[in-house]
């Protein structure tokens, strides 16, 4: 079982990709799957430098398991098709006038199976090799249990006519799509009780549909076997003929060795098996198999190797593809080859060759090209480069002619060279920087929301895998710079919703430089503001301001006018006078208001927007444009600062939920509405309907002058809607909002705002956007930084400064943005896989402990390093030396315990204790006691995974010495089977030891670990 959940960010792990013609037959893209998300995207070389940029998403509400393409007769552009682990397969295209993906085809894969079969637990690892253990109780598997099994393959005819989807076990389906993409057949194999590894479609050149598989029958892997891994069954390699109506197989061949995955061959009627040490090409018409042994680390020749992805290349991405071998002249140039990259689950990538004559394939030839993290997908592109979808870590795109030039001097092997020892090779470590990368976080195996060195909490995640893993502490909040703050006279309940400052008049003050308008729910008040660095702040007792209401806009229009916006009307201040210049009726009172130099438009509570001009003196006058109706409440408005005849108005519209008549209730629309105000009427440009309710607006100018509309909405979303223009007959333009951008920054409605920055004695302008905390970024195509501040919503610009005021409370505060630049998170590189971290949040300390499988310590590397070049110096030289055989070290755990402290922006290394070869941390506590700060490591030797047992197990007790800059061993306690996990409980260390939950007290004096209970055979679910 599943819990499906949704987060602020989409996946970045990348589980399938594929590279095709999904817009257009000319250029190709990126099909990628993250999580439930697919995503479409471009890698294009601009001006700029290389770029990858999405094009389009869709969430398609289960995780993506399978990814394929196809391409339909008579057709340019490629389909895909996904499936889901719940079952549901889908056939999309993608509307390039729409930029979207569309569903073709939906169904649901349902497999039922009886289960009364004498195997009770079942599961295939990495090397596709089966691990099962037999049931004991006979009676539990009388009934038959019915269980749904997702997708796990599937493969795609290369001429589009089939789709062949398959489970683990038991069913087999093929779709026939038509041409127009409608669904044909489902045809169900009747062959059950089968665990299949891979399937792939044979191309035999001819009508036909011809299918393969590796498969293995429930009998043959039970075979009389129990708990014995090492004896695997080798499965099958099946080709079965398919129409319209059944699934005939034709041929039956037993593997030479552990296959695992197939690879397809064009138009040589086999297949390539992908197995354990090997690859080979079985053909359907022939009993001859060409087996090439793959090449082995010359460090580590004992360890298996499989392939566990490949993606098919033209010969023209290599450069003089028919040269001879530099470090060869054994094999013989040809025309007439395929080629393939294919990666080990080393990370050692190969070109594979298959090398083709009058009779079909003939030769394999394997050539090491370069060592890359494990890729779950590589895909190649015509243009001469390898996009590379790392299982862990980031994605990259490599230029292949870079990796080429590097591999010359290594060999080729061939499956034509005598049989005998396995092949070796050097490989080399990653020298080639990617033209491209998209960044990654996945997988992340620890985290940590803690205070870091008394500062404020910071985000600690442990990341990575093995030598590409990193310890990242999230950015640190920049924080504006204060330059005074007063006290606001006001009631105790009084909460200020809006503010204006605006320059002072001889109609209210003489003596001040600028007036504060504060306007509380229920009131407005009026305060003076000094001018000077000191920002003296009085109230204004007696003025000619409407003071007994809220007030919904106000700004200073001419030399000796004011104009104050309020729910009952519109006031034109002046000549110390307050004129009522439109007074409005109960029913007709004023929901908002957008004003600029040359208009003030008024939105009704009756739906209505009503248009007034404003003089060169800054007098409001009666408008020659009627009103214009709208469909609901208004909630925020904003004209654009252009003063010309037309004028774009945005409008935040929306409508509660209501009832209808049988008594069913509609959810609620809301919709962001275009105007453009010209000379006669208010016209309606566009509209967009958005999940969420608007609260503010700013126009903004994007890439190529474009116009932009930022929208912050309620619940802390904020949109950004780009207004694009569309040439239509008649003359006439057609305007749509499109969402370009969505971002969540709190929980809050989002208050927006255009503010001034100082940057380098330089005014700039950026976006200010608040909810719960204050965010900024300098323009439209940057990222949102937190600042450290506290910045209400109740905020605006003081005129002819860089300043900006809020009121926070019963304080109104002025401050100044310079010097932000958003600050990187802080990056440490580790040397293995983290496992578990704690965090002194006194020091700033990170206490980590990293650990690897199949892997070496510093101290065996150096070992084996010295006996290997011993070895190497006794072969060169002509005197025969006897030297010892290399010692056999097989390759175990490996793991250490670091400190890392973090103060300020820069991360340093404290200390870094090393554990012995084959023991393996699991388990990490820090806490303090008496005033002693400890640390306990769970360690245990030998562990195996499988089984969760070791051979020793112990708990390492560390003390942090006063200066947090050393750490002092103490005692080694032994226990009995492996510690998973440990945590603080009640002032003890509560353990879990295997299946037994243990409780430990550290010693007063001599700070030794003693059990003071357990809990035995914990049966957990």
């Amino acid at each position: 079982m599943f819990f499906y959940h949704r987060t602020l960010s989409h996946a970045l792990s990348i589980t399938g990709a594929l590279i095709g013609n999904f817009l257009d037959g000319k250029k190709e893209d990126i099909i990628v799957s993250t999580g439930r998300i697919l995503k479409l995207l471009r890698f294009e070389l601009d001006d700029t430098g290389p770029v990858i940029q999405t094009l389009t998403s869709v969430d398609t509400y289960d995780i993506i398991i399978s990814l394929a393409k196809f391409r339909n007769k008579d057709e340019a552009r490629d389909w895909i098709v996904i499936a889901a682990d719940s079952g549901n397969t889908t056939i999309f295209n993608v509307n390039a006038e729409k930029m979207e993906f569309e569903s073709v085809i939906y169904h649901h894969f349902i497999v039922q199976i009886p289960k009364r079969l004498p195997i009770e637990h079942l599961a295939v690892d990495s090397q596709g090799r089966a691990i099962f253990s037999e049931s004991n109780l006979q009676d539990k598997f009388k009934d038959k249990i019915s269980r749904t099994l997702p997708v796990h393959h599937m493969a795609v005819d290369t001429k589009g006519r089939a789709v062949f989807i398959a489970a683990m076990e038991e069913l087999k389906q093929i779709w026939f799509p038509f041409g127009s993409g409608r669904l044909l057949k489902i045809l169900e194999d009747v062959d059950k009780k089968t665990l299949i590894y891979d399937i792939a479609f044979v191309d035999i050149n001819s009508e036909n549909i011809v299918i393969a598989y590796l498969a293995t029958a429930y009998e043959e892997l039970h075979a009389g076997l129990k708990y014995e891994i090492k004896k695997r069954r080798k499965p099958s390699l099946i080709f079965a003929n398919v129409d319209s109506d059944e699934v005939t197989k034709i041929g039956k061949m037993e593997c030479l060795d552990y296959a695992n995955s197939l690879i397809s061959v064009p138009g040589e009627r086999g297949v390539l098996v992908c197995a354990e040490d090997s690859i080979a090409f079985y053909s359907m018409d022939s009993s001859t198999i060409i087996r090439c042994s793959i090449p082995k680390r010359i460090m580590d020749p004992k360890a298996g190797v499989i392939f566990v992805c490949s993606t098919k290349c033209s010969r023209n991405l290599f450069q003089n593809p028919n040269q001879k071998d530099e470090s060869s002249s054994f094999f013989p140039s040809t025309q007439n080859s395929i080629y393939y990259l294919a990666q080990t689950e080393q990370g050692d990538i190969f070109r594979i060759q298959l090398v083709v004559n009058e009779f079909g394939v003939n030769e394999i030839v394997l050539k090491y090209f370069i060592t890359l993290p494990v890729a779950s997908a590589l895909c190649t592109f015509e243009s001469g480069f390898l996009f590379v979808a790392s299982e862990f870590g980031n994605h990259y795109v490599y230029n292949i002619a870079d990796i080429e030039n590097r591999a010359r001097v290594h060999p080729s092997f061939s499956s034509a060279l005598p049989k005998g020892k396995p092949f070796l090779f050097m490989h080399r470590s990653l020298t080639i920087t990617p033209v491209a990368e998209i960044q990654s976080l996945s997988p992340i195996m620890h985290m940590e929301f803690e205070p870091l060195a008394s500062m404020r909490y910071r985000l600690c995640l442990a990341m990575g895998r093995a030598s590409l893993s990193a310890l990242k502490i999230s950015k640190v909040e920049q924080d504006v710079t204060y330059q005074n703050r007063a006290k606001i006279e006001k009631e105790r309940d009084e909460i200020p919703v809006r503010m204006w400052i605006i320059e002072s008049t001889l109609s209210i003050s003489e003596e001040s430089e600028m007036l504060i308008v504060v306007s509380f729910e229920d009131s407005t008040s009026v305060y003076s503001l000094d001018g000077t660095s000191e920002y003296i702040m009085q109230k204004i007792e007696s003025t000619p301001f409407a003071e007994k209401t809220n007030t919904l806009g106000c700004a200073k229009t001419g030399e000796d006018a004011i104009i104050q916006v309020c729910p009952k009307g519109v006031c034109l201040i002046t000549d110390k006078k307050n004129k009522l210049i439109h007074r409005t009726e109960e029913k007709d009172a004023i929901e908002e208001c957008a004003m600029n130099k040359k208009s003030l438009v008024i939105a009704f509570e009756n739906k209505q927007l009503k248009h007034h001009e404003i003089d060169k003196d800054g007098r409001v006058m009666k408008s020659k444009i009627p009103r214009r109706l709208i469909n609901g409440p208004v909630t925020c408005m904003l004209l654009s600062d252009k003063s010309e005849s037309d004028q774009l108005l945005a409008v935040g519209v929306s409508i509660p939920p209501v009832k209808t008549s049988d008594s069913k209730v509609m959810a609620s629309v809301n919709e962001v509405h275009l105007f453009n105000i010209g000379l006669s009427e208010i016209k309606l440009l566009c509209m967009l309907k958005v999940e969420n309710s608007p609260y503010s607006f700013l126009f903004m100018n994007g890439e190529s002058n474009l116009l932009s509309l930022l929208v912050g909405c309620e619940k802390g979303r904020l949109l950004t809607l780009a207004v694009e223009k569309t040439a239509e007959a008649e003359g006439t333009i057609k305007h749509e909002l499109k969402i370009s951008n969505t971002e969540t920054i709190g929980s809050e409605a989002v208050q927006l705002l255009h503010v001034p920055v100082l940057t380098n004695a330089e005014i700039g302008y950026g976006i200010l956007a608040v909810s719960n905390h204050p965010w900024f970024k300098e323009s439209l195509v940057g990222d949102f930084f937190q600042l450290k501040s506290d910045i209400s919503p109740c905020i605006c610009i003081i005129p002819k400064s860089e300043n900006i005021a809020t009121i926070l409370e019963d304080q109104l505060r002025i401050f100044i943005l310079e010097d932000l630049q958003p600050k990187l998170p802080v990056t440490f590189s580790l040397e293995y896989t983290p496992k578990k971290f704690a965090v002194d949040s006194y020091t700033g300390n990170i206490f980590i402990i990293e650990t690897d499988n199949n892997s070496y310590t510093e101290e065996t590397k150096e070992k084996k390093e010295i006996e290997f070049r011993m070895h190497v110096e006794a072969a060169k030289s002509q005197q025969r030396t006897n030297l010892p055989p290399l010692e056999n070290i097989p390759k175990s755990w490996a793991s250490l315990l670091r400190a890392i402290n973090l103060t300020g922006v820069n991360a340093r290394e404290v200390f870094k204790i090393p554990f012995d070869q084959n023991e393996a941390a699991l388990s990490l506590c820090y806490f303090q006691q008496g005033g002693d700060d400890l640390l306990l490591v769970g360690v245990a030797k030998g562990f195996k995974i499988e089984t969760v047992c070791c051979k020793e197990a112990s708990i390492y007790t560390y003390k942090i010495l006063e200066d947090g800059e050393t750490i002092s061993f103490l005692h080694k306690t032994e226990i009995k089977s492996a510690p998973l996990a440990m945590c603080c409980y009640d002032g003890n260390v509560l353990i879990g030891i295997g299946r037994k939950l243990a409780l430990y007290c550290v010693a007063p004096e001599s700070l030794e670990l003693k059990l003071l209970c357990e809990k035995k055979d914990a049966s957990f679910p």
